[in-house]
């Protein structure tokens, strides 16, 4: 039986590990947020949050919201009427039933 040298073996295994620490060290870094960078958007639940803060809510969503609120059967939206069924945990959904003229009468 021949004896094999273990140094070029425990050469190559720290070279190896030093290898791996210089990497490791590269991602944290560039993981790392950098002092001027903008605020990075981010995703929480359904929200979406920037660095200034909450999106703005449209014309329907609002509209929408306030007859929820006042527990409104319909609300009229850009000439649409959309009409509202209660649901156990929304409270209320609204779906488009159709069009609404000038007066508030349905075509």
């Amino acid at each position: 039986m021949t004896r094999v040298s273990r140094a070029p073996f425990e050469n190559f295994l720290i070279a190896l590990e030093e290898n791996f620490r210089e990497e490791k060290a590269k991602q944290t870094n560039e993981d790392a947020p950098q002092e001027n960078a903008p605020d990075q958007t981010k995703i929480k639940g359904n929200d979406l949050i920037l660095g200034r803060g909450r999106r703005e809510v449209n014309t329907f969503f609002k509209l929408m919201l306030e007859a929820k609120e006042a527990q409104r059967r319909y609300f009229v939206h850009k000439g649409s009427l959309y009409v509202g069924s209660p649901h156990p945990a929304l409270g209320m959904i609204y779906k488009r039933q159709g069009q609404v003229d000038a007066d508030g009468e349905d075509q």
